[in-house]
């Protein structure tokens, strides 16, 4: 009996772990895939300064086969080289373009900040 235990232990054990990689193999393609989608979409006149993509625990499976259930977390922060006002209507545009999409579960632009010059620097947060 301990050995058909151990058995079924191992199995699951070795069942689990490659779930896992797979698991992390998907998440990699949706982080390229959105990468993808933001660098064909950011518009040039918004100079990126940094990007970070993170994972974070989803709170609702959406896939039945994975045993772990992430959501992608992307920050974007650049500027554009225009003063508050018209960064503030081309982040509004942006804004709009990425949410009537309804790709991403949230999409939120920060307020303007006055950086040197007529620089306006904002910071894109998405949840896919």
């Amino acid at each position: 009996m301990q050995l058909c235990y151990k058995v079924f232990y191992f199995t699951h054990i070795s069942f689990t772990f490659g779930q896992l990689i797979k698991d992390d193999k998907n998440i990699s393609e949706d982080m390229v895939s959105l990468l993808k989608y933001l660098s064909k979409n950011i518009p040039e006149n918004f100079q990126v300064t940094k990007v970070t993509v993170d994972k974070q625990r989803s709170e609702k499976p959406l896939v039945a086969e994975r045993t772990e259930f992430y959501d992608l977390l992307v920050k974007v922060h650049g500027f554009y080289n225009n003063n508050m006002e018209k960064s503030s209507t081309f982040s509004k545009k942006l804004h709009e373009s990425f949410v009537n999409k309804g790709q991403f579960k949230k999409v939120e632009i920060s307020k303007g900040k006055k950086l040197k010059k007529s620089m306006t620097g904002y910071k894109i947060t998405i949840l896919l």
